[in-house]
């Protein structure tokens, strides 16, 4: 399933083929980053959706894929229903993915006008 439904005013920023780790053992399938989620689509159904504004921490890990094989991947730590939990997303060019992300996690948090309350018009720059 190499295709999503977006929501009103979402749009597809990236995507790509790659493996999700889920309990113990990897999955693959198709990756999407949108303006406001990541979605992975494992064959036929939905395996993973985060949502932008839910994300704690992303960085990048040399951990182990298929065949014993060391490899750069995504690391997300994300909160959700059930609590804190770590995604590991193996594909190709993590660190584009990664400042993808960062992007559209700045621009989700532009568009929503949260800026800890200040009005960048209104800054006093006098000392």
């Amino acid at each position: 399933m190499n295709k999503i439904d977006l929501e009103k005013n979402e749009k597809i920023i990236l995507w790509s083929q790659g493996s999700l780790w889920v309990r113990d053992s990897w999955r693959q399938g198709y990756f999407f980053l949108t303006s406001k989620r990541i979605v992975f689509n494992n064959v036929a159904k939905k395996t993973l959706e985060i949502n932008l504004n839910n994300i704690i921490k992303l960085g990048i890990e040399k951990r182990v894929w298929i065949l014993g094989i060391r490899i750069r991947q995504l690391c997300i730590d994300f909160e959700d229903e059930q609590g804190n939990k770590r995604a590991f997303i193996a594909l190709g060019k993590p660190k584009t993915w990664s400042s993808a992300i960062k992007d559209s996690m700045t621009l989700s948090i532009a568009e929503r006008g949260i800026f800890n309350g200040a009005d960048s018009e209104s800054a006093n720059n006098t000392y």
